[in-house]
């Protein structure tokens, strides 16, 4: 399977398509010479699909921003690492960690969401070690990234499966360490999502099993941003949320090339991309459905007491979702309730 993402006749393809629709795609304010910083933390992984493309297209830049960009092997650390450490103006994130660390009290806003997807998590375990189903879990040493987005879907598949938490032993690591982790044997199966799922298979061979649950956990990966940075840089988180809006429609015209330029950012397979791609929505919005998942996961965040040392806070979800800037380019988008006249407090 060709793993490299582009052959030189696609990547050229995919390059006259991107500027095909800087010519012709949506309008946007990005005509001046002075462009506007903005400091971008983007995950290493598939929900990233909208701003890799708007990346490599060079969407940012077309709508009049100058963006420098920061990758992370996942979205916990590119919250972590870049947006709460000073380093990013924006960081994408699952919902998870970006849950839990509102809950602590951190004072961040919800943009917009850039997918949701119910399959992008699995587990991939050793079959020599004795796994075929969830049910083989009991007993066994199962590697994960802590408080995210592969530890919520493992603790979900696991109840779904009647298997208790209780009976697993959970190895906490880097999410970036988990695949050697398991090849090492230091670990019976890792709770994982590409690009590193892909990885886990193919060094495993044919000692590997995947095990999949895609109804027990729709994830929405999010666009986020500290609310002092929000108050006052509304003009670049519109240009922004237009260029994404400007990748969506690329990959929504052209999802062939579309895949070909993530797979090879991604370092993965376009196969494995595109089935990705094609299993997920990723489009820019504020969907009511969002706030009704948002409940769930923090009831799991206070009763599993993932953090024992802080009680987590009760939240306003409304408080935590800035509609301004999406509302302002394309106010469809904005679905949920409660908004018709809302602003984010001074």
């Amino acid at each position: 399977m060709d793993r490299t993402g582009l052959n030189a006749g696609g990547l050229s393809r995919a390059l006259l398509l991107v500027l095909l629709v800087l010519i012709s795609g949506c309008s946007g304010p990005g005509r001046s010479a002075d462009k506007l910083p903005l400091r971008i933390a983007i995950p290493r992984q598939p929900s990233s699909a909208l701003a890799l493309l708007a990346m490599e297209g060079g969407f940012f830049e077309a709508e009049g921003l100058a963006p420098r960009y920061t990758i992370h092997p996942s979205g916990k650390r590119a919250l972590e690492e870049a947006l709460l450490a000073g380093t990013a103006d924006i960081a994408l994130a699952s919902d998870l960690p970006v849950l839990e660390h509102l809950s602590r009290g951190e004072d961040l806003l919800i943009l917009a969401t850039v997918q949701s997807v119910r399959s992008l998590n699995a587990v991939v375990g050793n079959r020599d070690r004795g796994i075929g189903q969830f049910a083989d879990l009991r007993e066994k040493r199962v590697g994960l990234q802590p408080h995210s987005a592969v530890h919520y879907f493992l603790e979900c598949a696991l109840v779904a499966h009647d298997v208790d938490i209780r009976t697993v032993e959970i190895h906490a690591m880097p999410i970036e360490e988990l695949v050697p982790a398991l090849v090492r044997g230091d670990v019976d199966a890792v709770s994982i999502r590409e690009p590193y799922l892909t990885d886990a298979v193919h060094r495993l061979g044919s000692r590997s099993v995947v095990l999949r649950a895609p109804w027990v956990y729709p994830q929405f990966d999010l666009a986020l941003v500290r609310r002092s940075f929000a108050e006052n840089h509304a003009p670049e988180l519109e240009l922004f949320l237009r260029a994404l809006l400007r990748a969506e429609q690329f990959l929504r015209t052209n999802p062939d090339e579309a895949a070909l330029m993530v797979a090879r950012t991604l370092n993965l397979g376009v196969e494995e991309t595109g089935e990705n791609l094609s299993n997920a929505i990723t489009r820019v919005e504020l969907p009511q459905s969002m706030i009704l998942h948002f409940e769930e996961q923090l009831r799991w965040i206070r009763e599993e007491g993932t953090d024992p040392v802080r009680t987590p806070l009760a939240l306003d979800l409304l408080e935590i979702i800035h509609p301004g800037p999406l509302r302002a380019i394309q106010p469809e988008r904005v679905d949920i309730a409660g908004f018709a006249y809302w602003e984010p407090r001074e």
